[in-house]
């Protein structure tokens, strides 16, 4: 065998290779984009916590139902799901302020890569 052709079954091959490990770049960019939205819907709080002018804590829940459907959707996310999770949510929030709070920053922290 001679060099040129050593050198030609080796292109071939690297071609071969190439083609058959080729990335789409558009595939990988939304199935990160998804994961980054599962995410999102993850940490979300799926409510808002303020202060009344008695000092009051009052927990407002962000999710709404659209008109004609039973299911309810979080305002920020987009989450979909019934109203027994959204009142479960949001009575969860109102024992335990605190973990809010943390859970509220680690959303804006993966909310800022999306």
């Amino acid at each position: 065998m001679e060099w040129w052709q050593a050198l030609l079954i080796g292109l071939t091959g690297i071609a071969a290779v190439s083609v058959g490990v080729k990335i789409n770049l558009v595939q990988l960019l939304e199935f990160r984009q998804k994961k980054l939205a599962h995410r999102v819907m993850r940490e979300c709080t799926h409510a808002t916590i303020s202060r009344r002018s008695d000092g009051e804590l009052v927990v407002d829940s962000l999710f709404q139902s659209p008109p004609g459907t039973l299911q309810w959707q979080c305002m920020r996310c987009g989450l979909v799901t019934s109203r027994l999770m959204a009142e479960q949510s949001r009575d969860h929030w109102i024992s335990h302020p605190e973990q809010w709070i943390e859970q509220e920053k680690r959303f804006n922290k993966i909310a800022k890569k999306l």
